[in-house]
């Protein structure tokens, strides 16, 4: 038998919209974000856990508007 502790914190005063907003004003907290979102793919997390099934199809959707403006972006203008 192994006994495993959880502790959790909550912080009942932290308001995710300030720490949102925050992080989409640094380029450097986005790309942390990013590099945090890679591992959770590279170790499958994303994919085999279905509670992250939300985030995997706004994953999908972002790549969906980065390679349309990067298509639009690439077209001669007229």
């Amino acid at each position: 038998m192994k006994t495993v502790e959880k502790i959790r914190t909550i912080d009942e005063g932290h308001d995710i919209t300030e720490c949102v907003r925050q992080v989409c004003g640094s380029p450097r907290a986005i790309a942390n974000v990013l590099v945090a979102l890679n591992g959770l793919v590279r170790s499958d997390t994303l994919l085999l856990d279905n509670k992250w099934a939300p985030a995997v199809r706004l994953i999908v959707d972002l790549n969906r508007a980065i390679q349309n403006a990067a298509e639009r972006a690439s077209r001669p203008r007229r």
